[in-house]
């Protein structure tokens, strides 16, 4: 893995480019610290790229959401509390949507 400064990166695109073809991946960095990955893409392999980025990011959401909801002490809801609240939500979005077509 390389670690490539933004004001590098621009810099420098040809080098970019022939680091992601031997398969190492880059991390932009502004200020010393992680901004975004840079990986490796090509006809074959994209859309597989794209969906392994897109279910990656799912899971970080969902680890998010499950920390949160620990931090709020939520982890321990049955699953009729659950349904509760999205019943409750549902019903509150109805009454907004009556509300806006008066």
């Amino acid at each position: 893995m390389r670690f490539m400064s933004i004001r590098e990166f621009r810099a420098s695109t040809g080098h970019l480019k022939e680091l992601l073809a031997s398969k190492e991946n880059v991390v932009l960095t502004s200020n010393g610290k992680p901004a975004a990955i840079l990986i490796d893409a090509n006809e074959e392999n994209f859309d597989e790229t794209i969906e392994n980025i897109s279910m990656l990011r799912s899971r970080r959401a969902f680890l998010e959401m499950h920390k949160i909801s620990k931090q709020h002490g939520n982890d321990s809801m049955t699953l009729d509390e659950i349904n509760e609240i999205i019943n409750e939500c549902r019903r509150e979005h109805k009454n907004d949507d009556s509300a806006r077509s008066d």
